[in-house]
């Protein structure tokens, strides 16, 4: 029987003041790979009333390897935020193990 562990946090990704701005962030999780493991992260912007025209956040790049430190795999997703204001995003954890 498959165990779906879930966690979510949030981040917050700064305007590009100059074109083409991207930022990268990590996410792993805290307890340790183990063996036959599903691990993803999802995004999701949190809405701001303040700015009801949003464009969506790209994401440029998905890449994952290994860390060491922290015997686990490692999510790196670049984003871009082409809006002129700070985005708020959700980060939605998820993994899958036997």
């Amino acid at each position: 029987m498959a165990n779906t562990d879930y966690k979510f946090a949030e981040y917050k990704i700064s305007h590009n003041s100059q074109l083409d701005l991207k930022h990268e962030f990590t996410f792993w999780w805290a307890d340790g790979a183990q063996t036959n493991e599903y691990f993803d992260v999802s995004i999701a912007p949190v809405h701001n009333k303040d700015n009801l025209e949003m464009k969506p956040l790209i994401e440029v790049k998905r890449t994952i390897g290994w860390s060491i430190p922290h015997q686990t795999d490692i999510l790196h997703i670049t984003l871009q935020n082409n809006n002129p204001f700070d985005v708020s995003f959700m980060a939605n954890h998820v993994r899958i193990t036997q």
